[in-house]
């Protein structure tokens, strides 16, 4: 019959590693997460840019006479 600290033992390098992905996994999530927030930003701002070109070419665009 084994002992069961010894068996305990054995599996403790197993946890370790699982914990170790799974804090790689959180660290990878949290940069794509930052990643997305970066493209939401540049994506808006390009909207906002677009429209405030668009709004100041009719402004410079002459008026049609009646």
């Amino acid at each position: 019959m084994t002992d069961p600290t010894a068996r305990r033992a054995r599996r403790q390098p197993a946890r370790v590693l699982v914990l170790w992905f799974l804090g790689a996994a959180a660290i990878l999530l949290s940069q794509v997460d930052a990643l997305v927030d970066y493209a939401a930003i540049l994506w808006f701002s390009a909207i906002a840019l677009f429209f405030t070109a668009l709004l100041a070419a009719s402004k410079q665009a002459p008026s049609p006479r009646r």
